[in-house]
């Protein structure tokens, strides 16, 4: 791929030039590539891939129609994201991140603090909890708050009585804007 700068013939050119050279504009300059080869049969892998990346640009189209959206997604421009569009487009293909529970604080009386690091490329939009006992009954389930010391930390309260802590499972459940979903379990 070659980039051709300050020619003034070039300027604004994009398309082909016979059935081997393509020009077109990236971030404002013109770059001259050979022809694309497309692959006669996509492989199962480039299906789903393609399908993910179809339904990110679905989203993204959506995300531009709402105005605080936009503004979001504008106010996360990086040198590597560089429009409001791929900034939500990049975040519908990126799922959020759980990366601990911190039960220390757990002891099964209602009060008990559980905190959780989770990120996302954009931001984390819930933080759902679920306290199953030993044998995997559900004790209670509900949604963290935002710490407003740390924005990747949630803490949730617990209200419930778990008269059998050890051996009880902590089901954690993260989702950002565009709906990915990450989860983590913790056996105490």
């Amino acid at each position: 791929m070659s980039k051709i700068s300050n020619n003034p013939l070039l300027k604004g050119v994009s398309g082909m030039l016979g059935k081997t050279i393509v020009f077109r504009e990236v971030r404002g300059k013109v770059v001259m590539s050979n022809w694309p080869k497309k692959a006669a049969r996509p492989t199962p892998h480039q299906i789903i891939m393609s399908k993910r990346f179809t339904d990110a640009i679905k989203y993204a189209k959506v995300a531009m129609q709402s105005t605080s959206l936009k503004e979001a997604y504008a106010a996360a421009i990086t040198p590597n994201k560089f429009t409001a569009f791929h900034v939500a487009q990049t975040d519908a293909m990126t799922a959020p991140v759980v990366h601990s529970i911190n039960t220390e604080f757990y002891n099964g009386t209602p009060g008990d603090e559980l905190t959780i690091h989770a990120t996302d490329d954009f931001r984390v939009d819930t933080v759902c909890i679920k306290i199953q006992d030993p044998y995997g009954m559900l004790i209670e389930e509900g949604i963290a708050r935002r710490r407003s010391i740390r924005e990747d930390e949630w803490e949730y309260t617990v209200s419930q009585v778990n008269e059998k802590v050890i051996g009880s499972k902590i089901i954690v459940s993260v989702r950002d804007l565009p709906g990915n979903v990450a989860t983590l379990e913790s056996v105490l």
